[in-house]
């Protein structure tokens, strides 16, 4: 048997599902999860029900999404034939709908909501009841408490948003500030320019059309970044898009400062 317990859940639900099972298996509890263990292209219907039937429990994550999902009754009707338990970890306060509550209404289950990652230990430990050879079988290595291992898990996950929030403000700030400033002096040495010679009106309507053109491009990208309220990761891809442009612009700017000074 390659795992002990087999997760049900709505996709719509994966984030939550993948802290459950990294949390799970950091204390000694083998997990199959459908966006983990079946291989990319693959019929899921030809690994589901033997991951079900191979087994020792079943967790099924119940939320608005996985309570209509007809799949998820199929595998809890598959884990019954096969006379495994269930655990019904439900992450929102919604009732079963009717096939779920004919078959989970007299089943003692878990509430985690409104936040699921402090109920992690309370999973853990009715595991654990149902096959004491968890306890027994665990490493030495892996004899934290559930609020131990939750800690660490969620400081780890916190400094790393954290690091990454202040490298992406960093490239995002930067950017459309230095565009911003490279486009007001380019449009100012044009208005002042237009009485030296043909060149040097040529090369400010030059500036002033790029100035223009790039100005607006990276307002744009700012009100992309605030009307997701600076979500982290869309501050990350925005970065790697307008910190190389900033970037290009700079050395631009500083190309045409060199070449007026040489006139």
């Amino acid at each position: 048997m390659t795992h002990d317990v087999f997760i049900s859940y709505s996709m719509k639900d994966q984030k939550i599902v993948e802290g459950l099972s990294a949390y799970l298996e950091q204390n000694g509890v083998r997990c199959w999860i459908a966006f983990r263990d079946i291989p990319i292209g693959s019929d899921w219907a030809e690994y589901i029900p033997p991951a079900i039937e191979n087994c020792r429990a079943l967790v099924y994550v119940h939320s608005s999404s996985s309570n209509v999902s007809q799949e998820i009754n199929k595998e809890i009707a598959l884990c019954l034939k096969n006379h495994h338990p269930i655990i019904p970890f439900r992450i929102q306060d919604i009732d079963y709908s009717n096939a779920k509550a004919y078959h989970l209404q007299t089943i003692n289950w878990i509430d985690a909501f409104p936040n699921p990652e402090k109920h992690f230990g309370e999973l853990l430990v009715k595991i654990q009841s149902l096959f004491p050879e968890f306890k027994k079988d665990r490493a030495p290595e892996e004899t934290k408490t559930p609020v131990e291992v939750k800690k660490t898990w969620q400081k780890t996950g916190r400094d790393d948003i954290k690091f990454m929030k202040i490298l992406s403000a960093i490239g995002i700030v930067a950017a459309p500030l230095s565009g911003g400033l490279f486009g007001i002096y380019y449009i100012a040495h044009a208005i002042f320019s237009l009485n030296n010679n043909m060149m040097t009106r040529a090369n400010a309507k030059g500036t002033t059309m790029f100035g223009l053109i790039c100005f607006p491009f990276l307002f744009l990208i700012c009100l992309l970044i605030f009307r997701h309220n600076l979500s982290w990761d869309v501050w990350v891809p925005t970065t790697f898009i307008v910190g190389p442009f900033g970037l290009f612009y700079s050395i631009l700017w500083l190309a045409k400062l060199n070449t007026l000074d040489n006139k």
